[in-house]
């Protein structure tokens, strides 16, 4: 059996998180960990001294994408277009964050750099137009992508342009470079039965800590606040993936 407790479940953050220091874009304060009251004060080791042997930076070519697209679930406000307000600050640290993961872990990962430059836009429905820049670089073996690939591993990596992290996308809204392929009309899901789960008895753990490199504004102690929910849907988010790719994941729910 995988049985937890707050011990092990402090543990396990503690190893998926780089020492209690990063949850997806968000810094941690690696001494603000409790788990039920649990914690560890942080220890401090010497690094090894180890010889580092300098080689010369060889050149290496890039090439940018726009990476453009429509969320359906970030209503445009006019602080998405302030980049010193904590709503731009948000939302484009997470966007970028998830941009990252998904051309990392998607068929051109040996090319990808990183997706930087956020910007925010009025969509014509009232939602948010995301305006990003992402980097691939050219190996010396000429092997280069193209919108194309890009446009379709976006696609295969966000549910046919679905879901991207905790946001909900419009479809038919992606272009790379001004590339574009028309959405495929939907067709009807047949009826699928479920069996009911068993009744199970679940534990409950109150897991907190300091994220560093979020302000504290009025905003964020009102729920029913833009930023609120967005903050809490992404700290949620980032702790749900932790522990469902955890040694202890069969016990999370």
């Amino acid at each position: 059996t995988q049985d937890v407790n707050r011990v092990r479940l402090y543990r396990v953050f503690r190893d998926l998180s780089e020492g209690i220091t990063a949850l997806g874009p968000y810094s941690l304060d690696s001494n603000s960990l409790y788990v039920n009251g649990y914690h560890e004060p942080p220890t401090t080791l010497e690094p090894p001294i180890v010889p580092v042997t300098v080689k010369p930076v060889e050149e290496v070519k890039r090439k940018l994408f726009n990476v453009t697209f429509n969320v359906l679930t970030l209503p445009f406000t006019p602080s998405l277009q302030n980049i010193t307000s904590p709503a731009y600050v948000i939302q484009s640290a997470v966007i970028i964050d998830e941009l990252n993961n998904l051309f990392a872990n998607s068929r051109v990962n040996s090319t990808f750099s990183r997706c930087q430059s956020v910007s925010f836009r009025p969509a014509s429905d009232g939602n948010t137009t995301v305006e990003s820049i992402c980097i691939f670089k050219i190996l010396t073996s000429g092997q280069e992508v193209n919108e194309v690939q890009i446009y379709r591993e976006f696609q295969n990596n966000t549910e046919d342009i679905t879901t991207l992290g905790s946001y909900s996308l419009d479809n038919n809204s992606l272009f790379v470079n001004g590339y574009h392929e028309s959405a495929a009309l939907t067709t009807t899901s047949p009826m699928q039965t479920t069996t009911p789960n068993l009744q199970t008895n679940p534990l409950e753990f109150n897991v907190t800590f300091i994220a560093t490199n979020l302000a504290s504004v009025a905003g964020l102690q009102d729920p029913n606040s833009a930023l609120f929910n967005s903050a809490a849907s992404v700290v949620t988010l980032k702790l749900n993936q932790l522990f469902s790719n955890s040694s202890i994941n069969k016990t999370f729910s």
